[in-house]
């Protein structure tokens, strides 16, 4: 199996709604599912925090960005996943219903 492009350090920007969605996403890489956004995370957390309460606290970040391709490219992102870097090595968490926040952020843009 060949693997398929891969972008590091895109920047991506789009006006929706009148406002502009951008950000730098880490990884963006086409697998087979489709476009899938990647965001590394190397930051402490916080003594309370896990990584299930760290990625809601993520999770529009990523959103946006998976909203951002889309419309740029005319292409649905099939994955938005975070990577944890932690002391005891990487962490990889998908986010949770991808489309339901998607159009959460779509809606708070429209707002």
């Amino acid at each position: 199996m060949s693997a398929g492009r891969y972008w590091r350090e895109v920047y991506v920007g789009v006006p929706i709604d009148g406002v502009l969605v951008e950000g730098f996403i880490d990884l963006l890489y086409e697998s087979a599912e489709g476009l899938v956004v990647v965001d590394y995370k190397t930051d402490a957390l916080r003594a309370e925090e896990s990584i299930e309460v760290a990625l809601e606290r993520y999770a529009p970040q990523g959103a946006a960005y998976a909203l951002a391709v889309a419309r740029a490219l005319g292409r649905p992102v099939a994955r938005c996943t975070f990577l944890f870097l932690t002391p005891g090595g990487a962490v990889e968490r998908d986010l949770p219903d991808l489309p339901g926040a998607v159009n959460d952020v779509a809606r708070r843009v429209a707002g």
